[in-house]
């Protein structure tokens, strides 16, 4: 009787033992990251400073991405329909509401998309790109 119940106990210390190392391993109550690194997406850089203008005047969601962030086909003619052999660009989820593969963008009037940065990736096929990343500022 006496080994069963050494047993038990072993099993109930091991239980509570996993659980807590498995607390500590997904929650890291240690190392919480701070509200600037809340964000962080792997192989996007993002300058200073806005860089260059840039010639877009249209664009077409090519993929959303997990953060709700879009790869986008970038076109320099307004009234773009077919989306081929346009550049590829990555742009940051709008404040609100959000991207769906397929949508059609245009440009306010009022602003130019301008490059803020770089995004690295890797294709399914394997292949790196690394695109400019926009947004859009007053003209």
């Amino acid at each position: 009787m006496k080994r069963i119940f050494v047993f038990l106990l072993g099993m109930l210390a091991g239980a509570v033992l996993f659980a807590g190392i498995s607390y500590l391993v997904v929650y890291r109550p240690w190392n919480e990251p701070d509200s600037a690194f809340l964000d962080y997406v792997p192989g996007l850089t993002v300058f200073e400073e806005a860089g260059e203008e840039m010639p877009y005047k249209s664009f077409e969601i090519l993929q959303t991405l997990y953060n709700g962030n879009a790869l986008v086909n970038a076109s320099k003619d307004r009234n773009e329909t077919r989306f081929i052999n346009c550049d590829i660009v990555y742009m940051f989820k709008p404040e609100t509401g959000g991207y769906y593969d397929g949508q059609v963008l245009k440009i306010p009037g009022n602003k130019v998309p301008r490059i803020i940065g770089t995004y690295y990736y890797k294709t399914e096929a394997g292949h790196s790109k690394t695109v400019p990343v926009i947004a859009f500022y007053d003209n």
